[in-house]
């Protein structure tokens, strides 16, 4: 039919396709022999690779299947299969139906030849070092993920006096400001026995919380010694006598 119509044709005996035997190795069968048809076809070279002396095509040739062609996916699905089905066949057949004594030794002693090169070693020791840094990062991330947040330096210390008083039944109400607390909080001291020469410790650290957390000056150690020193004579003060 090709040359019926001027095109340089050829008819070609030979194999399409094998069966995988492991280890590289593939073999041809007599059902695998095929025949299939050429024709010689040109294809014109691009006018961007065109050379002003040179061809203005390019002959080759091409084969012509007459056997129906499939689903492409489907054959590569197929291929795939048969590929892995080979491979299982011939792990079982190696390690089960062919399996000796001397071949076991054989394996055991590959093995253990293997296990003693040195890029097996840098190999076996870079996992290890791989698992070992992997859990210790996982680790630190629970951790990091359980842990409250800390509060701010200010608020943190500044708590320190709201916990002294609130054991004493001295509350800062809801919506109150740190200063508005520190007053309410003089107040009250002033009116329990033994803790009016302490009063205004409460006022002289909601200030100093004040410079801190607005003014961004923070307490000098000097300055929260003494704010340690003046919370613990407040607490002194609030203890009950015997």
């Amino acid at each position: 039919m090709l040359r019926s119509q001027g095109i340089p044709a050829v008819f070609v005996l030979g194999f399409k396709g094998h069966e995988h035997a492991g280890d590289g190795k593939y073999l041809v069968k007599q059902e695998h022999a095929h025949a299939w048809a050429e024709a010689f076809v040109s294809v014109p070279v691009p006018e961007a690779d065109r050379h002003p002396d040179g061809p203005t095509h390019l002959f080759h040739w091409r084969s012509l299947d007459p056997t129906p062609g499939g689903d492409a996916n489907n054959d590569a699905d197929n291929s795939w299969w048969n590929k892995a089905n080979t491979w299982v066949e011939t792990q079982f057949q190696h390690y089960v139906t062919d399996y000796t004594p001397e071949q076991r030794r054989k394996e055991l002693a590959g093995f253990a030849s293997w296990l003693t090169r040195v890029n097996t070693l840098l190999a076996l020791v870079n996992v290890i070092v791989l698992v070992f840094s992997v859990r210790a990062v996982l680790r630190w991330r629970r951790a990091r993920a359980s842990a409250p947040p800390a509060p701010p330096p200010p608020a943190r210390w500044f708590g320190e006096l709201v916990a002294v008083l609130a054991a004493h039944g001295i509350e800062p109400v809801a919506g109150d400001t740190p200063m508005e607390f520190a007053l309410a909080a003089a107040d009250a001291l002033r009116t329990r026995p033994g803790c009016a020469d302490v009063a205004e410790v409460p006022i002289t650290w909601a200030g100093a919380y004040y410079q801190d957390r607005f003014g961004g000056v923070p307490p000098s150690d000097a300055r929260l010694a003494e704010l340690d020193q003046d919370l613990e004579q407040l607490r002194r003060a609030l203890e009950p006598r015997v």
